[in-house]
């Protein structure tokens, strides 16, 4: 599938400096498809915004009004800065840099606070915890099955996608 290059330039722009832009792009496309106008649903209320899907609150706490958030190149940034802080949550304690943006990705999505928790069991019972994928499972036990599902796979289609990206097949 060939997506629009029209927000390329905001993504080279903002990527951060530890990250191919590519890669962010492609968790646009697992957020929004690269919709600009996307905004879910929380609970039967408002939830994230724009192409990053960052929500309100998210974006506040970045320096960012609600309506900036639904402006394409300010929704972008405030996403990859976002990502800045989640990635550098990480830092120390993941050493591989792979590795440390799975992590990041999986707290941009689940919350670094369940990332943790998770990590924090795989410890516990001898397991690999600077390993995503050992992680990941573990995730289980905090948010339930339905919930580490998504989010695993968010993780790996982001990657997935950044790999066609890279491929020129979309």
């Amino acid at each position: 599938m060939k997506y629009t290059t029209e927000f390329d330039e905001f993504f080279k722009k903002y990527a951060p400096e530890f990250a191919d832009w590519q890669l962010f792009k492609a968790q646009a496309i697992v957020e929004s498809n690269l919709n600009p106008d996307a905004r879910s649903i929380v609970n039967g209320q408002p939830g994230a915004i724009g192409l990053m899907q960052i929500m309100p609150e998210t974006g506040k706490e970045l320096g960012f009004t609600e309506e900036e958030l639904l402006d394409p190149e300010k929704n972008i940034k405030a996403g990859c800065e976002y990502m800045k802080q989640k990635f550098y949550d990480w830092t120390p304690g993941i050493d591989d840099c792979e590795e440390r943006l799975k992590f990041a990705f999986a707290s941009y999505n689940a919350g670094t606070g369940n990332i943790r928790k998770a990590q924090k069991y795989a410890v516990k019972n001898g397991l690999e915890a600077q390993d995503w994928s050992v992680v990941g499972l573990c995730l289980r036990k905090f948010t339930g099955d339905a919930n580490t599902r998504q989010t695993v796979n968010y993780v790996a289609k982001i990657f997935r996608i950044h790999r066609e990206l890279q491929e020129g097949k979309c």
